[in-house]
């Protein structure tokens, strides 16, 4: 899949069927790819994009894949969250697969789990209404923060409020037998993306001016700190605190206007996760009339943040504190972004 310039990628035309919207199927982590195979086979009128970082199992997938014809089967050889953040549009996928993703058992590396709160609100994002998200696991402690995760997310439902049966259709791969054959239990989680339409990049109304900003945490995986901005205008805003960032400019891809400002704000560049949606629109946050902001998790990649434009000091504010993130006088259109943010990371 070939990295665009601009955004999202074409699916449809990734898959061949250019301007024909078929089902697409996120399958995250296909191993040696035989859950991926064998459901590619059973659902010809479905395509599939199977993510992994491992080039031994893509390879062996592309040649069972060869081998039966399959043209509803495309392997993205990388790491699922900028495929997910960056190649792929809100609101694209039908249904999500993550099928016994490394568990990290060891303590000190559950940081580098995949299925986290931030890693499940990108989810929720690419989902459409009504589509899926399907996790599986053979490792306990993993399900309870999987079910964490799934519950916190206020796109998400899950229709069996808590662990799911097992789907029928979903293949016993050697990985889960290895699992079995060791003792352990397998879990399933089920949660479906709730309704709500999610809005297009640049699908505004006319005249609505959409502005585009960071959550700035200290760290994306377990966000403990994050960066609020003080303004110096205009009046009404002066002395108020903000997340920084700034409008989109006409024909400006949001991720790219979000870099842009905040290397004109605070001379930095960002690793950029997922959307944080307002739970009212499935979109967009609504700031006053006229206006809408789109807000993104973001850690500082390079460089040392300063006020350069528009405000005169930053502050780190931690979730322990007395208010958590809400220690400073935050613009009131910010409050409820910031209540959101703060109930994910406690």
């Amino acid at each position: 899949m070939p990295e665009p310039t601009e955004g999202p990628g074409d699916l449809a035309a990734l898959f061949g069927h250019p301007g024909e919207r078929r089902p697409v199927v996120l399958e995250i982590g296909f191993g040696l790819g035989e859950a991926a195979l064998a459901l590619a086979l059973a659902e010809p009128g479905r395509d599939l994009l199977a993510v992994d970082v491992h080039a031994p199992g893509a390879g062996a997938l592309l040649r069972d894949a060869a081998a039966h014809g399959l043209t509803n089967l495309r392997i993205v050889l990388g790491d699922a969250v900028p495929v997910l953040r960056d190649l792929i549009g809100p609101g694209a996928l039908d249904e999500v697969r993550v099928f016994f993703p490394d568990p990290w058992p060891k303590s000190r590396h559950h940081k580098r789990r995949l299925v986290t709160p931030g890693f499940v609100r990108l989810v929720a994002s690419r989902l459409a209404g009504g589509g899926h998200l399907y996790l599986a696991t053979d490792w306990v402690d993993y399900a309870a923060e999987m079910l964490a995760a799934i519950d916190g997310e206020p796109l998400l439902d899950n229709p069996f409020g808590t662990f799911a049966p097992r789907p029928a259709w979903r293949p016993v791969t050697r990985f889960e037998q290895r699992g079995l054959d060791a003792g352990r239990r397998v879990v399933d989680i089920v949660a479906e993306r709730r309704a709500e339409e999610v809005a297009a990049p640049g699908a505004l109304g006319e005249g609505v001016v959409e502005v585009v900003a960071a959550a700035l945490v200290d760290d994306l995986s377990r966000p403990r700190r994050l960066l609020a901005a003080r303004r110096t205008e205009p009046a009404w805003a002066a002395g108020r605190w903000e997340f920084p960032g700034g409008k989109r400019e006409h024909g400006e891809d949001a991720v790219v206007a979000l870099r842009r400002e905040l290397v004109e704000e605070l001379g930095v560049e960002v690793e950029v996760g997922g959307e944080i949606l307002c739970p009212a629109t499935g979109s967009a946050w609504p700031i006053r009339p006229g206006y809408v902001m789109r807000v993104w998790w973001a850690q500082v990649a390079s460089g040392e943040p300063r006020p350069l434009e528009d405000h005169d000091e930053l502050r780190w504010l931690d979730v322990a504190g007395a208010d958590g993130w809400l220690d400073v006088p935050w613009l009131d259109a910010d409050v409820p972004i910031v209540e959101q943010l703060r109930s994910v990371a406690r």
